[in-house]
């Protein structure tokens, strides 16, 4: 199964909805909707791709508001003989998914990264009282480098208190011993 992320710049969210169609989809301008990202000020999918291979040519486009064709200016885009651009895409090995016996070893671990990242969060609304960032809806590579710095502030916010806790032991210990 191969994946490929899509996405359409909506600044000032004036689209009602977005559907991409192409030729993985028999140009359905119905089956596959985006979400729109208010964080990223886009209509975003990840679609799960089974009947591809790698070196497979897709071509697609973007239906707008259940009418309107349009192109991602910002991706590639190849014209046809009837003189129509489309936005195209190759699979790549890059875009194929995990096998799901390979990657349950990893759910696991995404299990527990969570636990870690919700501990991380409830720590860190105790001490600064903030909100956490909100996840977005499109998540990608994003949502992966997003947990990592989550992971990593969860990390030093627990090193800090370590060495908060353990210098002021030691100076209160100093402290008793030389009276």
């Amino acid at each position: 199964m191969y994946s490929l992320e899509v996405h359409l710049d909506d600044k000032a969210h004036s689209f009602n909805s977005v559907h991409v169609a192409g030729t993985f989809n028999g140009w359905s301008q119905t089956a596959d909707g985006l979400e729109y990202d208010a964080a990223g000020t886009r209509w975003a999918t990840s679609l799960k791709l089974n009947n591809v291979r790698v070196g497979d040519k897709l071509l697609y486009k973007f239906v707008v508001n259940e009418q309107e064709w349009v192109c991602n200016d910002q991706e590639a885009t190849e014209t046809n003989e009837l003189g129509t651009e489309n936005n195209v895409v190759v699979i790549t090995e890059a875009m194929e998914e995990p096998d799901s016996a390979v990657s349950s070893a990893w759910v696991e671990v995404e299990n527990h990264q969570d636990e870690a990242e919700e501990a991380a969060r409830d720590e860190q609304e105790h001490e600064t009282a903030a909100e956490p960032a909100p996840e977005p809806k499109h998540v990608s590579h994003r949502k992966n480098y997003y947990s990592w710095l989550v992971s990593v502030a969860g990390l030093l916010e627990s090193l800090k208190w370590f060495f908060r806790c353990y210098l002021v032991s030691i100076f209160t210990n100093k402290g008793a011993n030389s009276q």
